[in-house]
């Protein structure tokens, strides 16, 4: 899993949680840097933050969609705009409100992980 946040202390809490919830958990920044790890490697989903300095986090998710469909997503916001539901009810991804808890969050990941088209890797 990808977790992207500009917030170092969110970030921190978040690989955490996850960590201990028992998945295998990656973090950026940024988009760029989010980009440079999924180069890389591969993350059957994402949990980004809407608001990043550069590319923000719907930006950032439909180019990874576009060249891998089978990524799952789940976009963290305290600002959802009827663009960015639209956008992700259009994927078929989740939206996650802050302030959330751990158990949100899980049940948010756990729903996007059990979607028939993520994972499977084609590239």
């Amino acid at each position: 899993m990808l977790v992207v946040d500009d917030e170092e202390d969110l970030l921190e809490v978040l690989q955490a949680e996850l960590t201990d919830a028992g998945y295998d958990v990656a973090v950026a920044r940024d988009a760029k840097e989010a980009f440079d790890r999924w180069a890389c490697a591969q993350f059957d989903v994402v949990l980004t933050d809407l608001k990043m300095p550069g590319m923000n986090g719907l930006e950032m998710v439909t180019r990874m969609l576009r060249a891998e469909p089978r990524l799952g997503a789940v976009l963290m916001t305290g600002f959802a705009s009827e663009e960015v539901r639209e956008t992700l009810r259009v994927w078929g991804h989740r939206q996650l409100a802050k302030p959330f808890d751990a158990d949100e969050m899980l049940d948010a990941l756990r729903d996007e992980l059990a979607a028939p088209w993520v994972g499977a890797w084609t590239r």
